[in-house]
Order: C-alpha cells, then structure tokens, then sequence
C-alpha cells in the first residue's frame, strides 16, 4: 500500500455504515398523501408555464403523474422548489440532447470522430458497467475508482471534463430506458485501489458527477453500496456529505472489508454478478447486457 502523506486523526478512520436491505428504499413505496395531494397545484404550474410540450417528450413510457411526484418528493413536497428543478432539468436535457443519448451505444459515445485511444483509456480509469439485476429487479450499476483519473490527459485527447459527465448521463439515461423509465437502481462502488491522495486529488469529478446524478435523475437511487473503502475515507465522506441530501445519505451503505460487505452485497444480488475487478468471476462488457442499446 502506497504511503499517505497527509495527517490524520481517528475520528478520520471510517466505520462500516450499514442499511438493512429489507427495508423497502423504493421510490414509489414511499410517496405519501401529502406529496400526491400536491400533484394537481404542480401540474396547473407546468401548464402555465408550457412545459407541458418537453415533458411529453423528455417522459418517455413515465407517467406525468409520477414524473412530478419524483420531483417534488426530491424538494419534499415544496411546490414551488419542485417546480425551479423539474424547469431547470428540462433545460438542461434540452439544451444537452439527453433524450438522444438513449439510442447510442458505447462506441456512439466514445468512439465516432474521437482519439481512437479515448475509449480505451477511460476504460482504464475507470471501468464502469451494469451488472444485471438485484433480487428486486433492479438494475445494478457497478464503477471501480482506480485512482488513475487523469483531467489533464482526457483533455489531451480532446475529451472535456464537460464532455465526460455527458458520458456519465449516458450511462444514466440509458439505464432509465432499461427500466423502461420506472423504478430505482442500486450502485456499487468499488474503492480498493484509492488511498487518502488519489481520493482528495478527484474531489472535483466526484462532486460533479453528484451534481449530475442529484440535478437530473432524483429518486432513481435506491441504494449506494461503497465496497473496499480506505480506512481513512471518512475525510472523504464528511466532505461528499455536505452534497448530499439528508434521505440520499440514509441510501449510502460503506464498508472496508470484503468480510462485511460480502454478506450485505448478498443479500441484494447474486455475488456471481461481481466483475474480476471485484474479485467477482464476471467480465463487465459494454454489450446489450450492459449499457448499449
């Protein structure tokens, strides 16, 4: 293990933080009266300001109804804040083309008109997949951190921090489509390879990737599960705390030691889902299985 050459204290030393997977974290299971009796103020809202037309289109097979209950079940029922998100979300999945990004394919993103090494370096980076479904059907999305994250060098091949969020939103987008635009996803994470340098030296990516994930797919998440992280990464995750929500950080489940998470991954999936990055005996591919269409 590489040497760490910052300071720290035990209250830095991060302890396993568990959710109990009976517990149903389901966004539709936990829509109370209060959030559906907003719904009508809401929609009356949309009409007045002709968003009607964009949502038709961005909501795809989603119903109005549950579109606008996810939104302002993110802003806890406040109309007024639901409404300033679900406007700048459209904007953004207008003015960025989201909608299209569900016909591509991996290659469509990384491949056309690009360095021809830029696929196979983000890859390396940081290989990302879906690994099939949980017990409850749901999708599962997997990324290994590897620490080698490297700004400077995606931008060397042409390829913009801006540019790699849209690939992120690809991965996101493509995985609604795969729900057929209802339901939740659960996220592994996997931080074996970081130590307390290469996380602080990512901060930035990591932050904005949140941002991408909190500001335009809410109440997708039902359960992030972080495996293998660092002893020191509760530095880390005071830090990611403050961007997140109060009911996101209930989803977030840490462990360091694969004795511990083993069990609680099994729990939600069948551990032969786990790519060889894991130590899992699966191989992530970017096939009809994964993420293309």
């Amino acid at each position: 293990m590489e040497k760490e050459d910052v300071n720290v204290n035990e209250e830095d030393f991060v302890e396993d933080i568990v959710i109990d997977p009976s517990i149903d974290q389901s966004f539709e299971n936990h829509v109370n009266d209060a959030i559906r009796s907003k719904v009508p103020q809401f929609l009356e809202m949309v009409k007045t300001a002709d968003l009607i037309p964009t949502l038709e289109k961005i909501r795809c097979t989603e119903s109005m109804e549950a579109l606008l209950q996810r939104f302002l079940k993110a802003r806890s029922g406040d109309v007024n804040l639901a409404f300033k998100f679900l406007k700048e979300d459209c904007e953004w999945r207008e003015a960025n083309q989201i909608l299209s990004l569900r016909t591509k394919s991996m290659d469509d993103m990384l491949v056309a008109g690009r360095n021809p090494i830029l696929k196979e370096t983000i890859v390396s980076m940081i290989p990302q997949g879906c690994l099939g479904r949980d017990k409850q059907g749901r999708p599962i999305l997997y990324r290994k951190v590897t620490g080698n994250m490297n700004v400077q060098k995606l931008a060397e091949l042409g390829y913009s921090v801006e540019e790699f969020l849209i690939y992120q939103a690809w991965m996101l987008e493509r995985t609604v489509a795969m729900m057929n635009d209802k339901g939740q996803w659960i996220s592994i994470m996997d931080l074996g390879e970081l130590n307390l340098t290469k996380m602080m030296g990512n901060l930035n990516i990591v932050k904005a990737f949140t941002a991408l994930a909190k500001n335009h797919f809410p109440e997708r998440l039902a359960h992030n599960i972080i495996i293998n992280a660092p002893t020191v990464f509760g530095i880390v995750w005071r830090a990611v705390q403050v961007w997140l929500d109060k009911e996101t950080q209930k989803k977030v489940s840490i462990f360091s030691s694969p004795k511990n998470w083993k069990p609680a991954l099994e729990k939600e999936m069948d551990l032969n889902l786990l790519p060889t990055e894991s130590g899992g005996p699966a191989h992530l591919s970017y096939s009809p299985s994964s993420f293309d269409p």
